[in-house]
């Protein structure tokens, strides 16, 4: 079932994900009592199974995520809001956290493809990348004698020797996480996306406009309107959908 949730991310994730660098991300699961030889068993509802345990990840296959971003009111009708990873013109601005992001600023919303468990430091270079680590600017020579290298984020260089894909994750991990996270080896959801294309004027979930909300109408019975600034998503979806989601039986780890 479909639902809607919001998900944080720090500006140079949302940067990554706009460039179209990033399609993981991996959350610490809180039940962390997995065993070794314990099999895991996964179903495409995201339902992990261990003996007589079910652990139900926040996030599961098909739901859609909207990103929660430093941003900013702008307080015009063109611009009613403005987002530090677009806007970073104003670096001194003093932005609002990602976690105090209301829903009328979203504007990038992801549609999960994946869901599995693993341990942290399991991670591949393919899956390190596909993080969104930032790749260096190399030359041609550089990159025939050393391979792609990635950013170190303990260092604000603009020059920089640069990490291979799983060292430069772990740089990454470690500066918003802490060294004992990193050392810690946690369980994680590894959660695996897709960014929905919208245009601004129709619904992406239901194909809504300005023009036309016959669709609207006939399921709630009076016209809807836009749930959001950037006007992606009507309001009845958005209502629809909130009630799926706020399923007091539904639980998280």
């Amino acid at each position: 079932m479909k639902k809607l949730k919001p998900i944080l991310f720090s500006t140079s994730m949302v940067e990554s994900i706009m460039n179209g660098n990033k399609s993981q991300t991996r959350r610490i699961c809180s039940y962390q009592f997995w065993s070794h030889s314990a099999k895991v068993d996964f179903n495409i509802n995201g339902i992990h199974k261990k003996i007589d345990k079910d652990v139900t990840s926040r996030y599961q296959i098909d739901d859609i995520l909207w990103i929660r971003e430093p941003c900013d009111n702008w307080g015009t009708i063109i611009a009613p809001f403005i987002y530090k990873a677009t806007e970073l013109k104003y670096s001194d601005h003093s932005w609002k956290p990602s976690i105090h992001m209301p829903f009328d600023a979203a504007r990038l919303f992801l549609k999960v493809t994946n869901v599995r468990l693993e341990k942290l430091q399991e991670i591949s270079n393919e899956d390190a990348i596909a993080e969104g680590i930032e790749p260096l600017n190399m030359s041609s020579t550089q990159l025939i004698e050393q391979g792609q290298l990635y950013k170190n984020y303990f260092t604000k260089k603009r020059f920089q020797e640069g990490l291979p894909p799983f060292w430069s994750f772990n740089s990454l991990w470690t500066k918003i996480n802490g060294c004992e996270s990193w050392e810690s080896n946690p369980y994680v959801f590894v959660y695996e996306f897709e960014v929905i294309p919208t245009v601004e004027g129709t619904c992406f979930l239901c194909g809504c406009t300005n023009d036309n909300c016959i669709r609207c109408i006939e399921k709630t019975g009076k016209p809807c309107s836009w749930a959001n600034a950037a006007r992606t998503i009507c309001t009845a979806c958005r209502e629809e959908m909130k009630r799926k989601t706020n399923n007091p039986s539904n639980q998280f780890v």
